[in-house]
């Protein structure tokens, strides 16, 4: 009898083990599918951002882009694509203009032209600026003045060659972008071309052109007052979006800000 009882109990006591493991075992899938499914929710909402600044961006340097219809035709796309993937549906249900800028773009000759020859802003942030120079371009100088201090690039566009503050770089011609350091959208290590920091209020941002320029530029500033010396229109610097995100683990919607020209590092 001892032995029968004996027995019974540790079948007894091996059964809530059991029991008690699966129970645990269970939380902890649970758990980690919960939170496997809210990391796949942030991940999702970062690509949603990225690309709806982008076609803002899109937007700010060619006026005849349709924001709204890019807008609608890159979160049916997303949305598709995450539906095939897996069983969730991410989508941007409106995207709108936040905080104001200012654009300008067009032929550096233009510019040239203006009285000082030179664009300019002042006590603003600067988001985006590119000049494309041709061969023989000419040189273009962008001076920031921030609290007193001024510091200043040369780019140079001859023979065929770019040149960064007197130092060959690439060939010509070249998208050079003094706010990212990058030239033909690859960075220059070393060159110091990118002066310019889009979350920085400058005191002034200059764009200086030489004679016989032969090339073009692209603009945006903060806010909606009017570049200096050149023709310019109301831009986006930061979008408001509503996305909404549904799978087996979480569904939410969001309303949400996106810096079009925050801090790129």
């Amino acid at each position: 009898m001892i032995l029968i009882g004996a027995i019974t109990l540790a079948f007894i006591i091996l059964g809530i083990v059991v029991v008690f493991n699966g129970v645990l075992y269970t939380e902890t899938i649970s758990s980690s599918s919960t939170s496997h499914s809210t990391a796949d929710a942030t991940m999702a909402v970062q690509e949603l951002d990225q690309g709806i600044g982008g076609i803002a961006h899109q937007k700010n340097i060619n006026s005849s882009y349709d924001f709204d219809d890019a807008v609608d035709e890159f979160s049916d796309r997303y949305r598709n694509t995450t539906v095939n993937a897996q069983p969730v549906a991410a989508a941007v249900t409106d995207a709108r203009t936040d905080e104001r800028a200012r654009v300008a773009t067009g032929d550096l000759s233009a510019i040239e032209s203006n009285p000082g020859n030179n664009a300019s802003v002042e006590d603003r942030n600067v988001g985006h600026l590119l000049v494309t120079l041709d061969p023989d371009g000419g040189r273009v100088t962008v001076t920031t003045n921030e609290s007193g201090t001024e510091e200043s690039v040369d780019i140079e566009a001859t023979g065929g060659d770019i040149y960064v503050d007197g130092t060959r770089v690439a060939d010509a011609p070249a998208r050079v972008d003094p706010v990212t350091g990058e030239i033909n959208d690859s960075a220059v290590s070393g060159s110091g071309l990118d002066i310019i920091d889009p979350t920085t209020e400058y005191d002034e941002v200059e764009l200086e052109v030489g004679s016989g320029m032969d090339g073009e530029y692209e603009l945006v500033a903060k806010d909606d007052t009017s570049i200096n010396g050149v023709a310019d229109s109301i831009a986006m610097w930061s979008v408001e979006i509503d996305t909404t995100y549904e799978s087996n683990d979480v569904s939410y919607e969001q309303t949400h800000t996106v810096d079009i020209y925050g801090d790129r590092t």
